[in-house]
């Protein structure tokens, strides 16, 4: 049987077809959690310019999809308050949303919640760590 998009499930029980390349997907082929590969610069929320490309593969996805919802979640390093980090994360995930809304996505698909330094992937004891938990992933929903 083939598998189009390499999601792991068969094309024809795949209800969400196209799903972007190393996405987490559910048993009907449909994405639960996206990393947008979006890190940001310390104490930063704008998009770089290397980043365009990812955002617009998933707003394409998102138009593409009708089904489904993106709640927008961004993240901090542990450098700072606890109460600026909160914030900070808060506009990097309002500039994704932006960045998402100015490529024509409708806005009832998605949120922006920030989480500040309160899930991190990685140590926060390496340059190296730090820059990973200084992210933005997408969390679906139908």
């Amino acid at each position: 049987p083939k598998d189009s998009d390499s999601d792991g499930v068969i094309d024809s029980l795949d209800e969400c077809p196209n799903t972007m390349a190393k996405s987490k997907v559910d048993s009907v082929g449909c994405m639960t959690l996206v990393n947008l590969n979006i890190n940001f610069d310390t104490n930063k929320s704008n998009i770089k310019d290397s980043y365009n490309t990812r955002i617009v593969e998933f707003a394409n996805m998102l138009k593409a999809n009708p089904k489904l919802k993106a709640t927008i979640g961004a993240h901090t390093d542990s450098v700072g308050s606890d109460a600026y980090n909160q914030k900070l994360s808060e506009r990097r995930a309002a500039s994704t949303v932006e960045a998402l809304k100015a490529l024509k996505v409708d806005t009832s698909k998605i949120k922006a919640v920030g989480y500040g330094e309160t899930r991190p992937v990685a140590t926060n004891a390496t340059a190296e760590g730090k820059a990973e938990n200084r992210r933005v992933e997408a969390v679906m929903s139908k």
